[in-house]
């Protein structure tokens, strides 16, 4: 060891002195002198070799004891490194454990808080709607607290639609219009506020709160948000839909300060957030907008619609499968395709409006959209003339042809258009093929925002929308749309940048015809000033009679014959290509879908105005048909009247003069319901002219008292007794219905409960007890069980809102709270309701009947003027027209009939006592249809629903007994009138066996 130690300083020494300090080189010294004392003793093998050798075997053995301490050390440095991440880890996680702790006592306090926070402006929200709901109640125009200052009385187009989605009716608003576009007389004295408006200036009433209304309404939680747009008529509101378990939401992120809360209040549709269950969804279809197929439009069991676009196709998809995803009960699944509707036109299942109507839903047209709103053919050419003649072809127009090229004259202008165009094109295309235009024939186009506007200036909300769209001013006068004849010469011949076909509202609505609320639309430079719409003589100056020969106009033989020429133009294969060049028919490129590439527009100008073409020129429909569309079927001559012509070169002249017949054909000896039209179809029903005499062919006495018939499709008939009404519950699958549950509900019993007797299992049980101690006068339930209306002797109508539930033992479920409808002062007499319009019509003994809303249920308006108790009310399946009866006196009863807007349309006073009434249900525009009322004689009388002029009289000679009641079948091809006796009879064409399906029997 000495040895080692003596080379190991010897080694020391031996360093360089630079290696080291002053200090060091000092001590090294130090060390140098004292070896050099004790060097006399030396080892014994001192040689250089053997301390080589020996130095060798000690770095040697140091460098193993080194790599053995190293390697000890690197295991005590792993276990300690290991040691310190499990201490770690439970340090994490005991930290993780703790925080989970505090974070869910934090969510909990926060769920609380928001929960706590959601119920209060529930509660804040759910008491604003019932003092909404109030308010509407009692100071309408018939109720205790009613303010002539503070009450609408303007009116605008209910978004509601009907059958074949017509929108006929109108509800009350406050008009938004400044003065001056009033004439004096009709200036406004009203304020735009609503009594104890006070109570909606809190937080809930402000516009930023209305978008959460409903959200914060209900207990739904929401599961899926997306981004889109709600495209509405009058604007494009951003937002969200939110689908929670129970609804469907749209929430706008812009608050609507355009919208003031009266018209919130009266449950505007435009409010920018709205809300919808599952089970009042019945259709989701894909729809394009901005020519881009990026759309939902949803469509709900109660006549509305929604249309919401989105960013992309896909984010559109993702939302589409979502709601698909969903318990959606009433949704129609087997929507049918365009070959499927056209082959049931062909067959005279669907009339031509109805056909065109499903051609436009077919084809992406929406009334949501009004660059997208319904086209129909401007099918009329003749207005100048005093009688019109629906079977002479030459007062139509040419239906091959597009509208501007009516008159031959300026086909030369449109294709020298093209032609120029075509080579401007050839040469931009070398030049800058990024920027070029292809050649058309129209810079205009047959439908777009400024059309639709156009016709419906008068009607309100489209009047406001006017002004927003014509800078806050009404047009020139001699343009403002002032006559039928005028919109015919200048889209035809006259005007060339004029090249408008029609909207719907020609074909059913006569209140856009009607300067109602009195715009100043100033004076034409004939000095004339611009009021109501200017009609052909032919129409007497009747809005409602002009659209109702306009609508058989459509429907007419020669028009039926053609409109598949017109299809092809609009929905088919000549809207593009080599066919459309040789149709004249190519429009400009941005109202077609690619027509316009905007992603190959780098320049942001560019770009912008081919954004502003397409929403301002039109947008063609979707195309439908690549191949001609077929001609409709030769129908027998049961569908059609007799008439003769040709049209182009072929000739659809009927060669035999028909004679009279059994089979009760139209005819020339048979009168049209107006003077001034030759040609009107009656249709198909039991009392039509043009149809056989009836005869009983079914009947059977029952030996309870009968009180009403009510039918259903399939022959399927109602028979109840007094104090009762039908229930049922339908669904139907490929267009055919299927009952689900049928029952009655029956009152006036001696401990005065509603029972419901179930007809399939025979039991009467139990469903609601009368608390309001004043005698049930009569009951109505909705269709599909929505609602339950109970009219009482005090005046007042209590509704709730139901619906089917199959597990609940009476099979009827009590939804919410009873709402109680004030209005009429005496005691209800007689209830209708009609879902197919969404109204509700009462009759009391106060002399009035009162159209309520079926949807909101709040009121309308009244019907009034009767000069005693209204007995009888009815409405109309296929119009909405409505029908009142009370006695005057003498064993007489006068008959009104009103407008499904309460337009007084004819008063007619029938010499025997009216007992009941109906309307047929034949489709409009194919006939004119009638309304049929049973006297205490036994007569079933019939007046036509035109003029209420006296079509025939139906009795069967053995029986003078009072009818009690009557109704038509669904295809009213039978009559069933029922007598005092309780003989049911059914009436038909022939004496050939008959048996309905009795659904429910006296019991």
């Amino acid at each position: 060891q000495k040895e080692r130690t003596v080379a190991y300083v010897r080694t020391f020494l031996r360093q360089p002195d630079e290696d080291f300090s002053p200090e060091e080189n000092e001590v090294r010294q130090v060390v140098a002198e004292f070896l050099k004392n004790v060097e006399d003793q030396k080892p014994e093998n001192s040689d250089s070799d053997y301390f080589s050798q020996r130095e060798l075997e000690w770095k040697k053995q140091d460098h193993n004891s080194k790599i053995q301490w190293e390697n000890k050390k690197e295991i005590e440095r792993k276990s300690g490194d290991q040691e310190f991440i499990q201490l770690c880890q439970r340090i994490m996680s005991d930290a993780m454990e703790v925080t989970r702790v505090c974070v869910d006592v934090q969510d909990k306090q926060r769920q609380n808080l928001l929960k706590h926070v959601k119920s209060a402006l529930s509660n804040d929200v759910q008491s604003h709607k019932l003092w909404q709901m109030l308010i509407m109640q009692v100071t309408h125009e018939r109720a205790i607290w009613h303010d002539k200052e503070f009450f609408p009385t303007s009116w605008q187009l209910d978004r509601t639609e009907g059958p074949c989605r017509v929108r006929c009716r109108l509800q009350r608003c406050h008009l938004d219009i400044d003065e001056k576009f009033f004439i004096p007389e009709y200036k406004k004295t009203q304020t735009n506020i609503i009594p104890l408006s006070y109570l909606f200036d809190e937080p809930v009433g402000e516009p930023s709160s209305k978008n959460v209304y409903h959200i914060f309404n209900t207990t739904d939680t929401i599961c899926f948000l997306y981004r889109c747009k709600s495209i509405m008529p009058s604007r494009k509101v951003p937002g969200e839909i939110l689908i929670g378990e129970k609804r469907v939401y749209f929430v706008g992120e812009e608050s609507d300060t355009n919208v003031n809360t009266a018209q919130f209040f009266l449950d505007d549709e435009d409010i920018t957030s709205i809300s919808w269950l599952f089970q009042e969804i019945r259709e989701i279809l894909r729809r394009r907008y901005a020519l881009k197929d990026n759309a939902l439009e949803i469509f709900l069991t109660n006549g509305r619609t929604f249309l919401l676009a989105f960013e992309t196709t896909k984010d559109r998809e993702t939302v589409y499968k979502e709601l698909l995803g969903k318990e959606l009960p009433n949704l129609i699944t087997t929507t049918e395709n365009v070959a499927d509707l056209t082959q049931r036109w062909q067959n005279g299942e669907l009339t031509n409006f109805a056909y065109l109507t499903e051609l436009n839903k077919q084809s992406c047209r929406s009334f949501n959209d009004l660059m997208q709103y319904p086209v129909f053919p401007l099918v009329l050419a003749e207005y100048k003339c005093d009688v019109l003649d629906l079977t002479d072809v030459s007062v139509y127009r040419d239906l091959s042809k597009p509208i501007a090229v009516q008159n031959p004259k300026r086909v030369p202008k449109y294709q020298e258009t093209y032609r120029s165009l075509q080579e401007q094109y050839d040469i931009s295309k070398k030049l800058d093929p990024m920027n070029c235009i292809p050649p058309y024939h129209y810079g205009s186009h047959y439908s777009n925002s400024g059309t639709v506007l156009h016709f419906l200036v008068r009607l309100v909300p489209f009047t406001k929308m006017f002004l927003t769209y014509q800078d806050k001013q009404f047009d020139v006068p001699d343009r403002t749309f002032h006559a039928i004849e005028t919109t015919w010469n200048l889209s035809s011949f006259a005007s060339a940048p004029d090249v408008k076909e029609l909207i719907p509202e020609f074909f059913f609505l006569p209140e856009f015809l009607l300067n109602s609320e009195g715009f100043d639309f100033g004076i034409r430079q004939n000095g004339e000033r611009v009021m109501d719409v200017r009609l052909p003589s032919w129409a007497c100056s009747d809005p409602r009679l002009f659209t109702l020969i306009h609508r058989q106009a459509l429907e007419s033989d020669v028009v039926s014959c053609r409109i598949n020429k017109w299809i092809d133009l609009v929905f088919g294969f000549k809207q593009e290509g080599q066919a459309a060049i040789d149709a004249i028919n190519v429009f400009h490129p941005s109202t077609y879908v690619g027509g316009i590439d905007e992603n190959r527009l780098h320049d942001p100008v560019q770009r912008k105005a081919v954004q502003t073409m397409i929403e301002t020129y039109g947008q063609t429909p979707a195309r439908l048909f690549s191949e001609p569309h077929p001609d409709k079927k030769r129908i027998g001559l049961d569908h059609y009247s007799s008439w003769s012509g040709t049209f182009g070169d072929t000739d659809y002249s009927l060669k035999t003069p028909i004679e009279r017949t059994q089979r009760g054909l139209l005819h020339v000896d048979i009168p049209s319901p107006v003077t001034t039209v030759y040609g009107i179809k009656w249709g198909q029903y039991i009392g039509s002219p043009a149809y056989a005499k009836p005869v009983v062919c079914w009947s059977d006495s029952f030996p309870t008292p009968v009180a009403r018939l009510v039918s259903f499709p399939h022959s399927n008939l109602f028979i109840l007794p007094p104090n009762s009404t039908h229930v049922i519950v339908t669904r139907t699958r490929n267009r055919t219905m299927h009952i689900v549950w049928s029952a009655v509900l029956s009152w006036s019993h001696v401990d005065d409960i509603i029972r419901i007797w179930d007809t399939k299992k025979g039991t009467m049980i139990g469903f609601k007890e009368n608390m309001n101690f004043h005698k049930i006068t009569c009951c109505a339930v909705s269709d599909q069980c929505k609602s339950l209306w109970v009219g009482s002797s005090t005046g007042c109508f209590h509704v709730w809102q139901t619906r089917y539930d199959r597990n609940n033992e009476c099979g009827l479920e009590v939804l919410g709270r009873r709402i109680r409808l004030q209005g009429h002062e005496a005691s209800i007499t007689c209830v209708e309701i009609s879902e197919a319009f969404s109204i509700v019509v009462t009759g009391s003994e106060d002399g009035t009947a009162i159209i309520w809303d079926l949807n909101r249920l709040c009121y309308i308006r009244s019907l009034s003027g009767h000069s005693s108790s209204v007995s009888v009310v009815c409405i109309s399946p296929t119009s909405g027209d409505i029908v009142t009866v009370c006695h005057t006196g003498n064993n007489t009863s006068e008959l009104r009939l009103w407008s499904v807007n309460g337009r007084l349309i004819k008063k007619i006073v029938c010499q025997e006592t009216i007992t009941c009434a109906t309307f047929s249900r034949a489709a409009e525009g194919v006939s004119v249809n009638a309304v049929a009322a049973g006297l205490v004689n036994g007569v079933v009388r019939l007046w036509n629903t035109w003029t209420l002029e006296h079509i025939a009289d139906i009795k069967d000679e053995a029986c003078q007994l009072p009818i009690v009641s009557l109704e038509y079948s669904h295809t009213s091809l039978h009559l069933f009138t029922v007598d005092s006796h309780g003989t049911v009879r059914a009436w038909g064409r022939s004496e050939r066996a008959y048996k309905p399906r009795i659904l429910s029997s006296i019991h």
